[in-house]
Protein backbone atom coordinates (compact mmCIF):
# COMPACT_ATOMS: atom_id res chain seq x y z
CA UNK A 1 0.00 0.00 0.00
CA UNK A 2 2.72 2.85 0.60
CA UNK A 3 4.39 1.97 -2.54
CA UNK A 4 1.25 2.58 -4.10
CA UNK A 5 0.95 5.81 -2.46
CA UNK A 6 4.69 6.77 -3.57
CA UNK A 7 4.01 5.67 -7.00
CA UNK A 8 0.76 7.70 -6.97
CA UNK A 9 2.30 10.99 -5.53
CA UNK A 10 5.31 10.27 -8.32
CA UNK A 11 3.03 10.23 -10.96
CA UNK A 12 1.07 13.74 -9.97
CA UNK A 13 4.23 15.28 -9.50
CA UNK A 14 5.50 14.22 -13.38
CA UNK A 15 2.06 15.78 -14.27
CA UNK A 16 3.13 18.80 -12.65
CA UNK A 17 6.18 19.21 -14.84
CA UNK A 18 4.52 17.89 -18.05
CA UNK A 19 1.39 19.64 -17.98
CA UNK A 20 1.04 22.71 -20.05
CA UNK A 21 -2.30 25.15 -21.42
CA UNK A 22 -3.15 24.96 -24.66
CA UNK A 23 -3.30 28.59 -25.40
CA UNK A 24 -5.83 29.01 -27.71
CA UNK A 25 -8.35 26.93 -25.60
CA UNK A 26 -7.63 28.88 -22.63
CA UNK A 27 -8.63 32.64 -24.88
CA UNK A 28 -11.29 30.84 -25.93
CA UNK A 29 -12.32 29.87 -22.64
CA UNK A 30 -11.66 33.62 -21.10
CA UNK A 31 -13.41 35.38 -24.11
CA UNK A 32 -16.47 32.89 -23.71
CA UNK A 33 -16.63 34.05 -19.65
CA UNK A 34 -15.89 37.51 -20.73
CA UNK A 35 -19.02 37.49 -23.04
CA UNK A 36 -21.52 36.43 -20.20
CA UNK A 37 -21.19 32.70 -20.99
CA UNK A 38 -21.25 29.87 -18.61
CA UNK A 39 -17.81 27.37 -19.08
CA UNK A 40 -18.01 23.64 -17.66
CA UNK A 41 -14.78 21.64 -18.50
CA UNK A 42 -15.19 18.06 -19.64
CA UNK A 43 -12.24 14.93 -19.42
CA UNK A 44 -11.29 11.82 -19.39
CA UNK A 45 -8.53 11.95 -16.74
CA UNK A 46 -7.08 9.55 -14.26
CA UNK A 47 -6.46 12.39 -11.90
CA UNK A 48 -9.52 13.57 -9.57
CA UNK A 49 -10.99 17.16 -9.91
CA UNK A 50 -9.35 17.63 -6.56
CA UNK A 51 -5.68 17.26 -7.76
CA UNK A 52 -6.32 19.15 -11.28
CA UNK A 53 -7.86 21.98 -10.20
CA UNK A 54 -4.80 23.63 -8.72
CA UNK A 55 -2.87 22.59 -12.02
CA UNK A 56 -5.55 24.30 -13.63
CA UNK A 57 -5.64 27.55 -11.49
CA UNK A 58 -2.00 27.82 -11.36
CA UNK A 59 -1.92 28.18 -15.17
CA UNK A 60 -4.51 30.80 -15.26
CA UNK A 61 -7.57 28.27 -16.16
CA UNK A 62 -10.34 30.07 -13.59
CA UNK A 63 -13.18 31.50 -14.07
CA UNK A 64 -15.23 27.88 -15.19
CA UNK A 65 -18.48 26.53 -13.50
CA UNK A 66 -17.29 23.01 -12.77
CA UNK A 67 -14.93 20.75 -13.62
CA UNK A 68 -16.33 17.14 -15.04
CA UNK A 69 -13.86 14.39 -14.85
CA UNK A 70 -13.80 10.93 -15.82
CA UNK A 71 -12.12 9.88 -12.68
CA UNK A 72 -14.88 11.06 -10.35
CA UNK A 73 -17.70 9.92 -11.95
CA UNK A 74 -16.60 6.41 -13.23
CA UNK A 75 -17.53 7.23 -16.51
CA UNK A 76 -15.88 8.80 -19.53
CA UNK A 77 -16.57 11.02 -22.40
CA UNK A 78 -17.73 7.97 -24.35
CA UNK A 79 -19.61 6.07 -21.79
CA UNK A 80 -21.62 8.52 -19.99
CA UNK A 81 -20.37 11.79 -18.67
CA UNK A 82 -22.07 13.98 -21.34
CA UNK A 83 -25.39 12.40 -19.99
CA UNK A 84 -25.00 13.79 -16.25
CA UNK A 85 -23.48 16.99 -17.60
CA UNK A 86 -26.64 17.53 -19.91
CA UNK A 87 -28.67 16.92 -16.60
CA UNK A 88 -26.79 18.77 -14.81
CA UNK A 89 -27.35 21.69 -17.11
CA UNK A 90 -30.63 21.04 -18.33
CA UNK A 91 -32.05 21.86 -21.30
CA UNK A 92 -29.77 24.74 -22.62
CA UNK A 93 -27.69 25.60 -25.81
CA UNK A 94 -24.56 23.87 -25.16
CA UNK A 95 -21.24 24.30 -27.27
CA UNK A 96 -18.61 21.75 -27.08
CA UNK A 97 -15.41 22.14 -28.43
CA UNK A 98 -12.40 19.18 -27.88
CA UNK A 99 -9.95 17.18 -30.56
CA UNK A 100 -11.23 13.89 -31.02
CA UNK A 101 -13.68 13.00 -33.49
CA UNK A 102 -15.91 10.43 -31.24
CA UNK A 103 -15.58 11.60 -27.95
CA UNK A 104 -15.49 15.15 -28.62
CA UNK A 105 -17.89 15.41 -31.74
CA UNK A 106 -19.70 12.33 -32.24
CA UNK A 107 -20.80 11.34 -28.87
CA UNK A 108 -21.65 14.90 -27.44
CA UNK A 109 -23.87 15.39 -30.60
CA UNK A 110 -26.30 12.49 -29.89
CA UNK A 111 -26.77 14.60 -26.67
CA UNK A 112 -28.11 17.51 -28.57
CA UNK A 113 -25.11 19.59 -28.21
CA UNK A 114 -23.15 21.48 -30.79
CA UNK A 115 -19.55 20.98 -31.16
CA UNK A 116 -16.55 22.33 -32.78
CA UNK A 117 -13.21 19.89 -33.61
CA UNK A 118 -9.91 21.86 -32.45
CA UNK A 119 -6.91 20.05 -34.57
CA UNK A 120 -4.92 17.77 -32.22
CA UNK A 121 -1.62 18.71 -33.93
CA UNK A 122 -1.64 21.72 -32.44
CA UNK A 123 -1.84 20.63 -28.58
CA UNK A 124 1.93 22.04 -27.77
CA UNK A 125 3.61 24.91 -29.22
CA UNK A 126 7.01 23.97 -30.43
CA UNK A 127 8.66 26.35 -27.85
CA UNK A 128 6.59 24.76 -25.09
CA UNK A 129 7.24 21.56 -25.99
CA UNK A 130 11.11 22.61 -26.01
CA UNK A 131 10.81 23.59 -22.49
CA UNK A 132 8.82 20.17 -21.57
CA UNK A 133 11.66 18.37 -23.20
CA UNK A 134 14.32 19.91 -21.84
CA UNK A 135 12.67 19.67 -18.13
CA UNK A 136 12.13 16.30 -18.38
CA UNK A 137 15.09 14.47 -19.91
CA UNK A 138 13.12 11.79 -21.22
CA UNK A 139 15.44 8.54 -21.62
CA UNK A 140 13.27 8.04 -25.35
CA UNK A 141 12.47 9.91 -28.20
CA UNK A 142 11.14 9.93 -31.47
CA UNK A 143 12.23 11.47 -34.93
CA UNK A 144 10.58 11.94 -37.70
CA UNK A 145 11.21 13.05 -40.97
CA UNK A 146 8.10 14.69 -42.45
CA UNK A 147 9.42 16.51 -45.58
CA UNK A 148 9.35 20.06 -44.55
CA UNK A 149 11.39 19.47 -40.69
CA UNK A 150 12.55 16.68 -38.97
CA UNK A 151 10.32 16.46 -35.32
CA UNK A 152 6.55 15.73 -35.68
CA UNK A 153 5.01 15.84 -32.27
CA UNK A 154 1.55 14.47 -33.42
CA UNK A 155 0.31 13.48 -36.23
CA UNK A 156 -3.30 12.87 -37.27
CA UNK A 157 -5.41 11.77 -39.86
CA UNK A 158 -7.19 14.02 -42.85
CA UNK A 159 -9.91 11.42 -43.73
CA UNK A 160 -11.06 11.15 -40.03
CA UNK A 161 -11.63 14.71 -40.20
CA UNK A 162 -14.32 14.52 -43.28
CA UNK A 163 -16.47 11.97 -41.62
CA UNK A 164 -17.84 14.80 -39.54
CA UNK A 165 -20.15 18.29 -40.24
CA UNK A 166 -18.26 19.89 -37.49
CA UNK A 167 -15.87 22.66 -37.95
CA UNK A 168 -12.59 22.30 -37.08
CA UNK A 169 -10.18 24.59 -35.29
CA UNK A 170 -6.59 25.57 -35.50
CA UNK A 171 -4.83 27.29 -33.31
CA UNK A 172 -4.41 30.31 -35.18
CA UNK A 173 -7.76 30.87 -35.75
CA UNK A 174 -10.05 29.31 -32.78
CA UNK A 175 -10.55 32.91 -31.39
CA UNK A 176 -12.03 33.74 -34.93
CA UNK A 177 -13.86 30.65 -35.37
CA UNK A 178 -15.67 30.81 -31.82
CA UNK A 179 -16.46 34.71 -32.46
CA UNK A 180 -17.79 33.36 -35.69
CA UNK A 181 -19.91 30.67 -34.15
CA UNK A 182 -21.49 33.16 -31.23
CA UNK A 183 -22.43 35.35 -33.41
CA UNK A 184 -23.56 33.63 -36.14
CA UNK A 185 -26.17 31.95 -33.51
CA UNK A 186 -27.21 35.71 -32.83
CA UNK A 187 -28.03 36.56 -36.03
CA UNK A 188 -29.55 33.53 -36.86
CA UNK A 189 -31.87 33.65 -34.16
CA UNK A 190 -32.91 37.29 -35.17
CA UNK A 191 -32.75 36.74 -38.68
CA UNK A 192 -36.65 35.51 -38.82
CA UNK A 193 -35.63 32.55 -40.89
CA UNK A 194 -38.03 29.67 -40.49
CA UNK A 195 -36.44 26.46 -37.71
CA UNK A 196 -35.79 23.18 -39.62
CA UNK A 197 -35.13 20.16 -37.79
CA UNK A 198 -33.76 17.60 -40.56
CA UNK A 199 -33.29 14.05 -38.92
CA UNK A 200 -31.51 10.86 -40.61
CA UNK A 201 -29.03 8.49 -39.66
CA UNK A 202 -27.21 9.23 -43.23
CA UNK A 203 -24.50 11.90 -42.35
CA UNK A 204 -24.45 11.69 -46.26
CA UNK A 205 -27.84 12.90 -46.44
CA UNK A 206 -27.32 15.18 -43.77
CA UNK A 207 -25.11 17.30 -44.61
CA UNK A 208 -26.32 17.52 -48.50
CA UNK A 209 -30.12 18.57 -47.09
CA UNK A 210 -28.26 21.22 -44.75
CA UNK A 211 -26.10 22.44 -48.03
CA UNK A 212 -29.41 22.38 -49.60
CA UNK A 213 -31.94 24.67 -47.52
CA UNK A 214 -29.34 26.59 -45.26
CA UNK A 215 -29.38 29.27 -47.32
CA UNK A 216 -33.46 30.21 -46.65
CA UNK A 217 -33.51 28.41 -43.50
CA UNK A 218 -32.34 27.68 -39.48
CA UNK A 219 -30.73 23.69 -40.13
CA UNK A 220 -30.24 21.66 -37.28
CA UNK A 221 -29.68 18.30 -37.73
CA UNK A 222 -30.25 14.85 -36.06
CA UNK A 223 -28.65 11.36 -36.45
CA UNK A 224 -31.11 9.18 -34.53
CA UNK A 225 -35.01 9.54 -32.77
CA UNK A 226 -33.35 10.02 -29.34
CA UNK A 227 -30.84 13.04 -30.71
CA UNK A 228 -33.95 14.19 -32.28
CA UNK A 229 -36.49 14.65 -29.35
CA UNK A 230 -33.23 16.12 -27.47
CA UNK A 231 -32.82 18.64 -29.94
CA UNK A 232 -36.54 19.36 -30.10
CA UNK A 233 -36.74 20.48 -26.60
CA UNK A 234 -33.98 22.48 -26.64
CA UNK A 235 -35.16 24.75 -29.51
CA UNK A 236 -38.80 24.11 -30.98
CA UNK A 237 -38.18 23.98 -34.93
CA UNK A 238 -40.75 25.53 -37.54
CA UNK A 239 -40.91 21.71 -39.16
CA UNK A 240 -39.57 18.41 -38.59
CA UNK A 241 -38.12 16.58 -41.92
CA UNK A 242 -37.87 12.94 -40.69
CA UNK A 243 -36.15 9.72 -42.45
CA UNK A 244 -38.29 6.10 -41.83
CA UNK A 245 -35.67 3.56 -41.61
CA UNK A 246 -33.63 4.13 -38.62
CA UNK A 247 -32.19 2.05 -36.71
CA UNK A 248 -33.50 1.19 -32.64
CA UNK A 249 -36.06 4.01 -33.34
CA UNK A 250 -37.80 4.15 -36.46
CA UNK A 251 -39.11 7.55 -38.35
CA UNK A 252 -43.01 6.34 -37.05
CA UNK A 253 -42.07 5.64 -33.57
CA UNK A 254 -39.81 9.09 -33.40
CA UNK A 255 -43.59 10.98 -34.65
CA UNK A 256 -45.63 8.89 -32.07
CA UNK A 257 -43.06 10.60 -29.44
CA UNK A 258 -43.36 13.99 -30.59
CA UNK A 259 -47.50 13.24 -30.97
CA UNK A 260 -47.68 12.13 -27.53
CA UNK A 261 -45.86 15.52 -25.45
CA UNK A 262 -48.22 18.13 -25.16
CA UNK A 263 -45.24 20.49 -25.36
CA UNK A 264 -44.58 20.17 -28.80
CA UNK A 265 -47.02 17.63 -30.21
CA UNK A 266 -48.34 20.16 -32.67
CA UNK A 267 -44.93 20.44 -34.33
CA UNK A 268 -45.50 19.66 -37.85
CA UNK A 269 -43.39 17.03 -39.67
CA UNK A 270 -42.99 15.65 -42.96
CA UNK A 271 -41.53 12.56 -44.05
CA UNK A 272 -38.55 12.25 -45.84
CA UNK A 273 -37.30 8.56 -46.79
CA UNK A 274 -36.84 6.56 -49.28
CA UNK A 275 -39.89 3.60 -47.96
CA UNK A 276 -42.37 4.17 -51.05
CA UNK A 277 -44.17 0.78 -50.22
CA UNK A 278 -47.71 0.92 -49.72
CA UNK A 279 -47.60 -0.82 -46.19
CA UNK A 280 -45.46 1.88 -44.65
CA UNK A 281 -47.20 4.86 -46.24
CA UNK A 282 -50.34 3.10 -44.51
CA UNK A 283 -49.01 3.22 -41.28
CA UNK A 284 -47.62 6.47 -41.22
CA UNK A 285 -51.11 8.81 -42.74
CA UNK A 286 -52.95 8.33 -39.89
CA UNK A 287 -50.67 9.88 -37.80
CA UNK A 288 -51.31 13.09 -39.92
CA UNK A 289 -47.74 14.21 -41.24
CA UNK A 290 -47.50 17.58 -43.23
CA UNK A 291 -46.16 15.72 -46.08
CA UNK A 292 -44.53 12.44 -47.33
CA UNK A 293 -41.56 12.96 -49.50
CA UNK A 294 -39.14 10.74 -51.27
CA UNK A 295 -35.42 10.86 -51.37
CA UNK A 296 -35.56 10.15 -55.25
CA UNK A 297 -37.05 13.66 -55.80
CA UNK A 298 -34.73 16.21 -57.37
CA UNK A 299 -33.42 18.43 -54.67
CA UNK A 300 -35.49 21.50 -56.33
CA UNK A 301 -38.30 19.55 -55.99
CA UNK A 302 -37.49 18.98 -52.40
CA UNK A 303 -36.70 22.27 -51.70
CA UNK A 304 -40.29 23.79 -53.26
CA UNK A 305 -42.61 21.80 -50.85
CA UNK A 306 -40.67 22.96 -48.04
CA UNK A 307 -41.06 26.06 -49.67
CA UNK A 308 -44.97 25.50 -50.52
CA UNK A 309 -45.70 24.56 -47.09
CA UNK A 310 -44.65 27.78 -45.23
CA UNK A 311 -46.06 29.92 -47.93
CA UNK A 312 -49.35 27.93 -47.03
CA UNK A 313 -49.45 29.25 -43.32
CA UNK A 314 -49.06 32.79 -44.62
Amino acid sequence: EEEKMIAMETEIQCEKQCLVPRVAMVEIMNYAIENGKKVNIISDMYLPASVLEPFLKKMGIEGYQKLYVSCDYGVGKGSGIFKIYRRDVGDVKCLHIGDNINSDVMIPQKYGIDTYEIKSENLLSYEQFQKVFKRQVPKYSLLFNTGAGHFAYCAMTPHAIKRTGSTSIKTENAMAEIKEYLNKNELENNSGKKKLLIVDDSETILQFMKKLLQKDYQVAIATSGVSAIRCITLERPDLVLLDHDMPVCDGAQVLQMIRSETAFGDIPVMFLTGRADANTVSKIIPMKPEGYMLKTLKPADIKKTIDNYFKRLK
